[in-house]
Formats: C-alpha cells, sequence, structure tokens
C-alpha cells in the first residue's frame, strides 16, 4: 500500500502526464528548461533517443499548434528509487495507439522536474502475460531489507545514487530495475544510441 505522502506525489506527478502536454505548466523555452534536468533524455516510441535540446526544439514548435484531441491515461503506478526520485508508469491512449509509459520525476527544492522518459508501443504480441500494475512503491529500504514483502528478487548492482550522483556514494539497486545512473546513461549513449538532427523533427512522436 501506498502511504499517504506517495498518494499525494502520486496526485501531483498524475496532474503532470501526459508530459510536455499539460500548456498551463508551461511552453516557452524557459518552462522547458526549468522543467527538465540538464542531462534530460527520452526513448520515443519508435526506440530512438533523443536529448534534452531536440526534445525542447520540437515541443517549440510542436506549442504552435492546438493540443491534439482524445488522449486519456490510466493505470498509474508509482514507486520510489530515492530521495526525492520517484518512476510513474501509466497507459498512455491516443486515437491511433496505445504506449506504456515511464517518467522519472526528482524534486527539486518546491518543484519537480524530469529526468527520463520513455513510450513503448503496446501490440497484441507484447501484452501476451501482462497484468495491470500494481499501485505499489519500492523504496531502497525495501531493496536492503530481505524480510520486505516489496523486495525485487533478482541480481545486485552497484550503482551512482541520485539525485546526489557527485557524492561518491552507492547505494545498491536490483540490476534490472530502472534505477537512473549519469554512468549507465552515458554508456548507453556511447553504445550507439542515435540522436537525431533537428531536420528530422516529424520523427519524433511524443
Amino acid at each position: 500500500m501506498l502511504t499517504p505522502d506517495l498518494h499525494a506525489i502520486l496526485g501531483e506527478l498524475r496532474a503532470r502526464e501526459p508530459l510536455f502536454h499539460h500548456r498551463e505548466l508551461g511552453t516557452s523555452r524557459g518552462d522547458l528548461l526549468k522543467m527538465t534536468a540538464d542531462d534530460f533524455w527520452e526513448i520515443g516510441a519508435s526506440g530512438k533517443a533523443y536529448d534534452r535540446e531536440f526534445v525542447k526544439e520540437n515541443l517549440l514548435e510542436f506549442y504552435k499548434k492546438p493540443e491534439p484531441e482524445g488522449w486519456s491515461c490510466s493505470e498509474f503506478s508509482i514507486r520510489q528509487l530515492a530521495e526525492g526520485l520517484y518512476q510513474l508508469n501509466y497507459i498512455l491512449q491516443q486515437p491511433d495507439r496505445r504506449t506504456r509509459r515511464t517518467t522519472l520525476w526528482r524534486k527539486n527544492d518546491d518543484a519537480w522536474q524530469i529526468v527520463f522518459h520513455q513510450g513503448t508501443i503496446m501490440n497484441s504480441q507484447n501484452l501476451r502475460g501482462v497484468t495491470k500494475a500494481p499501485v505499489t512503491v519500492t523504496t531502497p529500504e525495501d531493496v536492503d531489507n530481505p524480510a520486505s514483502p516489496q523486495r525485487p528478487a533478482c541480481g545486485w548492482t552497484d550503482v551512482m545514487a541520485w539525485p546526489n550522483r557527485t557524492s561518491g556514494q552507492t547505494k545498491r539497486y536490483p540490476s534490472n530495475a530502472s534505477a537512473p545512473t549519469f554512468r549507465r546513461l552515458r554508456s548507453t549513449r556511447k553504445f550507439g544510441l542515435e540522436v537525431p538532427s533537428p531536420d528530422s523533427a516529424q520523427q519524433l512522436r511524443l
């Protein structure tokens, strides 16, 4: 079960999804820079990776047009990855497709900042055997407690702790978890993720 604090956080983050489609939160260049981390990146439904600058420039063009209709979100779940860092999962229904979405949100002072986002198209093949995600939370304490029912049954890896990744401290997370790390992001980029040039803006589907 979620604690009262996590229920409140889930409510706050639900109101901000789908990502970048709540224009009341801001649509200017400054607004987008404020709401995204310096090293924010995204994996689109196509499987392509986009950096912060590319997403920002595409959104500035996107906001020149009316907001699309017929979008709805459902099946939200949340878990805490580290102090102030949360993973939000949900399903986004659009008129022409259905995608499973993940956003990593970090609380900085009194403001929420987006660290990472991913969308995966759902079809009959990848829906097989999938059940509704539980609205539960897995905290670092759960991970380190063998008696916790929330502890994932998997291997371990040492990763740099967020949001204080420069502190030199480490935390242990399951090796198959989505714990974001500066080292892992840079390694992934190094091994062939493509960041398109701005002239291929039409390829980006948010």
